[in-house]
């Protein structure tokens, strides 16, 4: 669906509005087909535009546009990335139907490593389960499971609070999962 999009020619309209039908659809095409917050270079492309400027006053009119009409979303500017976002009042009334992003077997140890001390040194992790640990720590911080402080013998990874309360939370097989010790 993708490809059908890059190849699409979309007609300009007057100076005064950037968008067009055409352009908020496949604005918002390719939000709903997005698994990752799009870039500006990737708004560029699709919509075949001749400067990152040009986007920018897209985006801007089409952000405005989007906001305005939807009641539960909102798409949010990070840097220079757009991604759709669930409004913070409704957080509550679905998060129970939102999936986490899986974590694979590896990350559920160290994972439970880090919840059974509560606080270990980022050296400590790469010592025993290897290189891979920093991006295992990376996604932890992303989906706001531990949090990294830099102290002076080097950074210690520590376990947030909605993190144990999500582990302890758990039932069945999954929670098993979760805090099973490590094979170390």
């Amino acid at each position: 669906m993708l490809i059908s999009l890059r190849r699409m020619e979309l007609p300009r309209t007057s100076s005064s509005s950037p968008l067009n039908k055409e352009i908020i659809g496949t604005l918002d095409a390719l939000f709903y087909v997005a698994s990752k917050p799009v870039s500006l270079d990737t708004i560029v492309s699709i919509l075949k535009l001749g400067s990152r400027r040009e986007a920018e006053e897209i985006m801007e009119a089409y952000v405005k546009h989007f906001n305005s009409k939807m009641v539960g979303l909102e798409i949010v500017r990070r840097r220079k990335h757009y991604f759709p976002k669930i409004k913070d009042r409704y957080i509550d009334k679905v998060k129970n139907l939102m999936r986490p992003p899986p974590l694979t077997e590896k990350q559920l140890e160290v994972l439970a490593y880090i919840y059974t001390r509560k606080k270990v040194k980022l050296s400590r992790l790469k010592d025993i389960f290897g290189n891979r640990v920093y991006r295992d720590v990376k996604k932890f911080i992303r989906l706001g499971l531990v949090t990294k402080k830099s102290e002076d013998t080097g950074f210690t990874v520590i376990i947030r609070e909605e993190a144990e309360a999500l582990i302890r939370s758990r039932r069945g097989r999954r929670r098993e999962k979760i805090v099973k010790k490590p094979n170390i």
